[in-house]
C-alpha cells in the first residue's frame, strides 16, 4: 500500500506493507487505547517516540497517525520536537563546550544544545490544556517557524531525537508520558536518509556530507548510547523492500 504523507514539510510517497499494519501499527494502537481508556489523571495519551535521526520517525508517527481513527475510537496528533530549536539568530551568537572545545552553536544544531529545553518542558507540563498550541520548524527557512499548531487530538506523539535522552533536564519528558517508543536503524540507512533530506531542503552535496560528519554523526551515536530504556522498541530489517519493522518488545502490547 502507498500512502501521500507530509513528512517534515515535503510531500512524500511511503509504501507500506500491509503484514506491517497488522503486525506492528494495530497492536501500538490497540495499546494506545486501552491505556486512554484506564488512564484518568488526564485527558491526552501523551507517547513518546525516540530514535536517531533519519531513523524514520516522523513517517512512523504520520502512519499511526493516519491509521488512528479507521482502527480506534481516539484520534492522533503528532508533534514534533524540532520547532524547539533555539533560532539561528541565537545559534549564531552563543557557544558551548563540545567534545572539550568551544564550538558555536550553529556549527552543531542539530544536538541537544541548540534546543531550547525550558520551553519544551514547559509546554509539555501544559500538553493537558484545552488551548494549547505547539511550534513548527519551516525546513525551507531551516528555523521555527512564528506560527504554531492548535493541540487537538486525545493521543499526542512527540518524536525527535532527544525526547528519550539520559541527560540532565531531558530525563524530565519521559516522566510525563504514557508510552516510550525507540526506533533504531542502522547508520548506513540513516545516513542515505539524512543526505536525501538535505539535498531536498537545498543544500549542496560538499554541505551534506559536511554536516553529517561534524553534527549527524555524533548525533546518531549520542542517541544510540545515551537514550533512556523504552516500552517498546522497534528495528528496521533492511533485508526486504521496502524494509520493514520489527517489534523487539511484544509483551507491552498485550491488550488484556
Amino acid at each position: 500500500m502507498k500512502i501521500d504523507l507530509d513528512i517534515n514539510g515535503f510531500l512524500s510517497r511511503v509504501e507500506v506493507i500491509p503484514q506491517q499494519i497488522h503486525e506492528v501499527y494495530k497492536p501500538i494502537l490497540k495499546k494506545i487505547e486501552l491505556l486512554y481508556r484506564r488512564k484518568t489523571n488526564s485527558n491526552r495519551i501523551k507517547v513518546l517516540l525516540a530514535g536517531p535521526p533519519g531513523s524514520g520517525k516522523s513517517t512512523f508517527s504520520k502512519i499511526l497517525e493516519l491509521l488512528a481513527p479507521k482502527e480506534t475510537s481516539l484520534s492522533i496528533q503528532s508533534l514534533s520536537l524540532d520547532g524547539f530549536h533555539y533560532p539561528n539568530d541565537y545559534l549564531n551568537t552563543n557557544f558551548s563546550n563540545f567534545n572539550g572545545e568551544k564550538i558555536k552553536l550553529r556549527n552543531i544544531k542539530g544536538a541537544p544544545e541548540t534546543y531550547d529545553i525550558e520551553s519544551l518542558l514547559s509546554r509539555w507540563d501544559n500538553i493537558d490544556k484545552s488551548n494549547i498550541s505547539w511550534p513548527v520548524y519551516d525546513r525551507n527557512l531551516h528555523d521555527p517557524s512564528p506560527e504554531e499548531i492548535s493541540i487537538e487530538s486525545e493521543v499526542i506523539i512527540l518524536e525527535g531525537n532527544w525526547v528519550l535522552l539520559d541527560e540532565d533536564r531531558w530525563r524530565c519528558l519521559s516522566k510525563q508520558s504514557d508510552l516510550n517508543i525507540f526506533l533504531k536503524s542502522d547508520e548506513i540507512q540513516v545516513r542515505e536518509r539524512l543526505k536525501s533530506r538535505k539535498l531536498r531542503g537545498g543544500f549542496k552535496n560538499e554541505e551534506v556530507e559536511a554536516h553529517y560528519q561534524r553534527t549527524d554523526r555524533p548525533n546518531i551515536n549520542r542517541v544510540l548510547n545515551n537514550s533512556l530504556n523504552a516500552d517498546l522498541e522497534l528495528v528496521w530489517v533492511d533485508v526486504t523492500h521496502p524494509p520493514k519493522l520489527q517489534l523487539n518488545s511484544t509483551p507491552v502490547l498485550e491488550v488484556v
